[in-house]
C-alpha cells in the first residue's frame, strides 16, 4: 500500500492508502455499529469498503488484521439481496469471499456484513466493531 504523492495519479487523500487500485482507510475508532461506521466514512467522502476482486478482498483482510471489521454490504433493504455501498451490482450469494455456510441469516436479523475470521459473515448491524472506508469512485487499475 502506498499513499503516493500529490502529483502522482495514484495518490490517495491524506490518511488513505492505495491497495489493489483503491484508496482505503481503516478507521481509528474501532467500536462503531454499522450505521455509525457508514456516517464516519461518509464524513471522509467515502463509503464502507466493498471488495470486488480477490486482490481488493486481500487488501481488506490485511487492513482488518484478524479483527471483526465492517464492509459496505448489507441486505437491510431487501432480505437476501446484498446491496453494496459503492453503488455497483449486489454481492452474489455465490461470492467466494463468504465464509463457509455464510450468509447464515435464518431469522432475517443478520443484515450487515463483516470480515470475521478472514471471511465474510452476515451479522447484527448493532455490533460495535472496526471499519474500513473506501473513497468513492477511486478505482485506478494502473495503480496496483
Amino acid at each position: 500500500m502506498d499513499a503516493g504523492t500529490s502529483t502522482d495519479i495514484c495518490a490517495c487523500p491524506a490518511g488513505f492508502s492505495r491497495c489493489a487500485g483503491r484508496c482505503l482507510m481503516k478507521l481509528p475508532q474501532d467500536q462503531l455499529n454499522f450505521t455509525e461506521a457508514q456516517e464516519a466514512c461518509g464524513s471522509l467522502g467515502a463509503h464502507l469498503a466493498v471488495p470486488r476482486s480477490t486482490a481488493e478482498n486481500q487488501c481488506a483482510l490485511s487492513m482488518a488484521v484478524g479483527v471483526d471489521t465492517w464492509l459496505g454490504v448489507s441486505d437491510r433493504a431487501v432480505e437476501g439481496v446484498y446491496a453494496a455501498e459503492d453503488g455497483g451490482d449486489p454481492i452474489l450469494l455465490s461470492s467466494p469471499f463468504w465464509g463457509t455456510g455464510e450468509p447464515s441469516d435464518a431469522t432475517g436479523e443478520f443484515d450487515c456484513v463483516q470480515i470475521w475470521s478472514n471471511a465474510w459473515d452476515d451479522t447484527l448491524c448493532s455490533f460495535n466493531i472496526s471499519s474500513i472506508c473506501q473513497i468513492r469512485n477511486c478505482l485506478t487499475p494502473e495503480c496496483v
